[in-house]
């Protein structure tokens, strides 16, 4: 309500902890409009007194626990998580497309989040390929690459996440390049070239990766 005013806890003082083990001295305080609301309202800075616009945040929470001993140290996760976001966001893709309508965001992200479900299962199989050969030659751990997709020329043997997105886009590649050439197929009828592609698909088709079927 615009009559009420809001409620300003005393400061409390934390240790702001950082990944390399040093720590800070930060202060953080509560801020309610009333008793009975859902969300509250905290204020963390390293300077209670004069509040620097650079050193100050403001953060919304629905947490109703004793938050003052962990938010400020919650909080700080935020620029690292952002961080690795907006790289995961540039290597799916994410970052060539601006949507605005609430249901295109929803089926983008679904999108999105089933693409590296599917890269993700792929790479932890992969590194566990790895430390499973850990004590094995290079050339060995390269024999168990999938059989002959693996001879394809940019197929990428490195145990990470991204040669794994790497291998996977070549994988799905004929799909794709036979749905931008199949138009002009219409226009110039080429029966050999298209009956190629459609059994290129049906090999590739025919990839399964690390990740076995339980047939039971």
């Amino acid at each position: 309500m615009p009559e009420q005013e809001a409620k300003y806890s005393v400061w409390q003082e934390f240790e702001r902890k950082f990944s390399d083990g040093k720590s800070e001295k930060r202060y953080i305080q509560q801020i309610n409009e009333s008793e009975s609301r859902l969300i509250t309202y905290w204020r963390i800075t390293t300077d209670p007194n004069n509040l620097p616009k650079n050193q100050t945040w403001y953060v919304k929470t629905d947490l109703k626990s004793d938050m003052a001993a962990l938010l400020g140290n919650l909080y700080g996760f935020r620029n690292w998580v952002e961080y690795a976001f907006k790289q995961g966001k540039n290597e799916l893709g994410c970052a060539d497309f601006r949507l605005t309508n609430y249901q295109q965001i929803e089926k983008w992200w679904e999108l999105v989040m089933s693409a590296y479900f599917l890269v993700s299962l792929q790479a932890q199989a992969r590194n566990k390929l790895e430390s499973e050969s850990k004590n094995e030659t290079i050339s060995s751990q390269i024999s168990r690459e999938p059989a002959d997709f693996s001879n394809h020329i940019w197929w990428d043997f490195s145990l990470v996440w991204k040669s794994t997105l790497n291998n996977l886009r070549l994988i799905i590649q004929p799909y794709i390049f036979w749905n931008l050439i199949k138009p002009w197929l219409a226009v110039f009828v080429n029966t050999n070239f298209q009956l190629g592609f459609q059994k290129l698909m049906k090999i590739i088709n025919q990839f399964q990766g690390y990740i076995t079927v339980d047939s039971g």
